[in-house]
Formats: structure tokens, sequence, C-alpha cells
């Protein structure tokens, strides 16, 4: 790799980190190809050597987010011992169970996803979002034997949780959410005895 090629490199790393904290201090509103350029410090050129437009920069963006996510899945799915429920729950914990960079990044990516669904859903394509997504994750490969109803209780619990977490609505008392957390990882667990019926 020559020097000029790393230096390239640093300044799309700093782009992009530059983005993230845009979103996460100042909303998906504040993030202009302006902002990101004097947060960097670099000439718009640059920028636009990187990133054609401020859609790419999303994508690039959660490009970025989503490997490290895709990272945390495999890890959390390598520790766990327990097969049943192995995959909901390496999702969950990969999802919920952040703290520092993991949750910023977790929150960065849910307000990508939400401007991409706003502006440009054909976007979202490219990472696997779209109509057969929730299908995937309740599917017996993500599952590993939990039936149906267990697994989308608990799915919907974690996306909620994610959601009120990234956007910063906090409908949950902080003091609240790792017991939350705690509850729909043991959902995983439990067979289907004492879950609500339908």
């Amino acid at each position: 790799m020559t020097k000029i090629t790393k230096k390239g490199q640093k300044t799309k790393q700093a782009i992009l980190q530059a983005a993230k904290m845009i979103l996460l201090n100042d909303g998906i509103g504040a993030l202009s190809v302006e902002a990101v350029c004097t947060a960097v410090g670099v000439s718009k050129g640059s920028f636009f050597y990187h990133f054609k437009t401020r859609e790419e920069l999303l994508k690039g963006l959660l490009v970025s987010l989503t490997e490290h996510q895709t990272h945390l899945f495999e890890k959390f799915s390598a520790e766990d011992q327990t097969e049943y429920g192995r995959g909901l729950r390496s999702y969950i914990r990969a999802t919920l169970s952040l703290k520092g960079k993991d949750r910023d990044n977790a929150r960065a990516t849910c307000r990508c996803m939400i401007e991409m669904l706003l502006t440009r859903t054909d976007m979202l394509d490219d990472f696997g979002v779209k109509p057969g997504f929730y299908k995937h994750l309740l599917s017996e490969e993500i599952t590993n034997g939990l039936s149906p109803k267990q697994a989308l209780l608990a799915l919907l619990a974690c996306e909620g949780l994610w959601y009120d977490q990234s956007l910063g609505v906090q409908g949950i008392h902080p003091g609240k959410i790792q017991p939350a957390i705690d509850a729909i990882i043991e959902m995983t667990y439990a067979k289907d005895e004492g879950l609500p019926k339908f």
C-alpha cells in the first residue's frame, strides 16, 4: 500500500467518523457535506473524491457499521454454548448489550436506516433490509429450535428496545434497561411454558 493510499484511507475513515458523530450529536438533519467537511477539515473536493453524494456517504457509513454489527453477532454466537436459540440470542446481544463505541455504532446504524427508509429505500436492499429480513431472523437457521411465538416475542422486544435507545426516546428508565435486556435474552432459553398465549 502506498503512502497516498494510506492517507486517502485515513481521510475516508475520518469522514465516516465525523458523519457518525454528527448523526449522534446533532441528528440526521444536520448531516450535510459542508458539516462533514468542516468537522474533518477537508475540502469538498476531498469529500467528493471518497463519496459522490450524501447518500453515498450514508451507504458507506451503514456498510461500516453493519460490518461491525456482524462481527459482534459472530463473536456472541461463538461464545454461546447453548444451541437452542443461539442465533436469536446472538442477534439480541449484538443489538442491545452494547456499551460505549458499540452503542454509538448501533445508534448511528439506526439513524442511517431511518434516513434511508424515508428517502432512499432502494439503498437498503444492499444490507438485506427488505421484506424478507425479519422472516430470515425468525427462520430455523437463526432461532435454533425456538418456537415461532417465542422467537417473535423476543425479536419484537429487542427491536422496540433498540429503537427506543437508538433514537434517544428513553421510554424505559435507564435503571430498567439491563433487566429488560436480560429478560429478552432469557426468553430465548425458555421453552414455551409461561409465555403469553395468543
